[in-house]
C-alpha cells in the first residue's frame, strides 16, 4: 500500500511538471527578432519560430515603450513592413498568435499569445534625393569627397563599386569623406565614386543603406614625375615659343592637367604656368638660362587643385638670335649671350632628333664655332646637317647642363 502511494505521487508531480513547462512554452516569447535589409522607405526582418505560433503581428514605436501599431500580420517568420519615413529609427517587435494571419484584426489586434518580443531598434536609409557630391581633395591613394547633408543620415559610405558588389573604400560621420587609408587607391587612378547617406541603429550596429549619388572620373594624385619623362614637346625656336609637358602618359597615369614652374639657376621663382591637358605653352624664354620642373594635378572644382609632388629640375637656355652659314664644306655658327650661362657646347648630327656628336665648347666671350667635321668624317656639300646648342651656368661650386634644344640646320656647301 505504501508503495503504491508513493508512485501515484510520483506520477502526479511529473504531471504537474509536464503541465507547467507546455504553459511555459506556450508563452514563450518571440526571440532573435533582428533587422535584415533596409530601402529608404522599408524594413526587412526575421525572427525565430515560436512553439504554437501560427501568426506573428509586427508593431511598430516611435519610442520603444508605447503607442505600438501592428504595421503587418503573416504566417511566415519574415517580412517587410513599407510606407515608413526615410532616414528614420522605429522601435520593432514581433508577437505570436494561435490564429492564422488573416484572423487577426490590425486595427485592434489582441494580446499576442505568445506574448511580445523585445523591441528592437531599427531603421530606414535616408533618401539621396536632391544630394550633391564632388571631389575637394586628393592624395596619391586617397579621394576626398564632400556631399550635401542628408536629412537623417548620420553615417556616409564612399564606394567604387555598385551596391550588389559594394565595398566601403571610406566613411565619415560628416559630410567629408577621405578614402580609408587600409584600402589605399593606385596613384594616377580615375574611379567612379559612389557615396551612399546611411542610418546607423545605435543599439545593434545595423546600417541601413539603399541608393546613392555618383561621380565619375574622381582622380588620385599621380606620383612624382621622372625627369626624363617631361621636357620640350614643342620647339619653335624663331618664334620664340615652346611646349612643354609629360612625354609619356602611360607611365604617369590619370590627371587633369599640369603646372610648370620657371626659376633662375640659383632658385628665384620667374613665372608658373598651369593648364588642362599634358603640355603647356612657354613664349618669350630666349636669351637666358633657365631651371624648370612640373607637376599634375587634380581639379576639385570650388575647392581648387589637389597637386602632385614636384618632378626634379630639368635646365635650358637659348640664346635669343642664332646664325648659321656655310661656305667651302664648313658651317659657321655665331649667337647671342644668354644671360646665367657661363659656356656653351655646340652638337652637330646628320639626323634632327638624335646622333648628336660634340664639336667644341666655347667660353660665355667667344660664341661662335666653324664646324668642318661630323664625328671623323668631313662635311659634304649638298647635305643637311643639324646643330644644337647646350649652355651651362655655374651656381657657387655647381655646374648646371641644358637640355639640347636649340636646333638649327643647315646645307653644306663647297664655295
Amino acid at each position: 500500500m505504501k508503495k503504491s502511494i508513493k508512485f501515484l505521487i510520483t506520477t502526479v508531480a511529473l504531471t504537474a511538471g509536464v503541465l507547467a513547462f507546455s504553459k511555459a512554452d506556450s508563452k514563450a516569447a518571440v526571440v532573435d527578432v533582428a533587422q535584415t535589409d533596409a530601402g529608404d522607405t522599408e524594413i526587412q526582418l526575421q525572427w525565430s519560430a515560436a512553439l504554437g505560433a501560427q501568426s506573428y503581428a509586427i508593431q511598430f514605436s516611435e519610442d520603444g515603450n508605447s503607442g505600438w501599431v501592428t504595421m503587418e500580420t503573416t504566417s511566415s517568420t519574415n517580412d517587410s513592413v513599407g510606407n515608413l519615413a526615410s532616414g528614420h529609427t522605429y522601435y520593432v517587435r514581433v508577437g505570436g498568435f494561435k490564429e492564422y494571419s488573416w484572423k487577426i484584426d490590425k486595427e485592434n489586434t489582441p494580446e499576442a499569445d505568445t506574448g511580445w518580443s523585445q523591441p528592437v531598434e531599427m531603421v530606414t536609409a535616408p533618401s539621396v534625393n536632391n544630394m550633391t557630391l564632388v571631389q575637394v581633395g586628393a592624395t596619391t591613394d586617397s579621394i576626398t569627397m564632400k556631399c550635401s547633408e542628408v536629412p537623417g543620415a548620420n553615417l556616409y559610405q564612399l564606394s567604387s563599386g555598385i551596391y550588389n558588389d559594394f565595398s566601403v573604400i571610406g566613411e565619415s560621420e560628416t559630410t567629408v569623406i577621405t578614402t580609408s587609408k587600409d584600402k589605399p587607391l593606385t596613384p594616377g587612378t580615375s574611379y567612379t565614386v559612389h557615396c551612399y547617406p546611411c542610418r546607423v541603429a545605435a543599439s545593434t550596429g545595423f546600417i541601413a543603406r539603399h541608393d546613392y549619388a555618383s561621380q565619375y572620373g574622381k582622380k588620385t594624385l599621380t606620383n612624382k614625375i621622372a625627369n626624363n619623362n617631361f621636357g620640350f614637346t614643342n620647339i619653335w625656336y624663331s618664334l620664340n615659343s615652346y611646349k612643354i609637358g609629360v612625354l609619356s602618359d602611360d607611365a604617369v597615369g590619370a590627371y587633369d592637367g599640369i603646372q610648370v614652374q620657371l626659376q633662375t639657376p640659383a632658385g628665384k621663382n620667374v613665372k608658373s604656368l598651369t593648364g588642362s591637358g599634358n603640355t603647356i605653352g612657354l613664349d618669350n624664354v630666349n636669351g637666358a638660362f633657365y631651371r624648370y620642373r612640373l607637376r599634375t594635378y587634380v581639379d576639385c572644382g570650388t575647392e581648387g587643385k589637389s597637386y602632385s609632388a614636384w618632378s626634379g629640375y630639368r635646365y635650358f637656355g637659348l640664346p635669343k638670335s642664332l646664325s648659321v652659314s656655310s661656305s667651302k664644306n664648313k658651317i659657321k655658327a655665331n649667337w647671342s649671350k644668354i644671360a646665367n650661362a657661363s659656356s656653351y657646347t655646340v652638337y652637330i648630327s646628320k639626323n634632327e632628333n638624335s646622333g648628336f656628336k660634340k664639336v667644341k665648347t666655347v667660353t660665355n666671350k667667344s660664341r661662335n664655332v666653324t664646324i668642318s667635321k661630323c664625328g671623323g668624317s668631313k662635311l659634304k656639300h649638298g647635305k643637311r646637317y643639324y646643330l644644337r646648342i647646350c649652355a651651362t651656368s655655374k651656381v657657387g661650386n655647381k655646374t648646371y647642363k641644358s637640355d639640347l634644344i636649340s636646333t638649327s640646320y643647315v646645307y653644306a656647301s663647297k664655295y
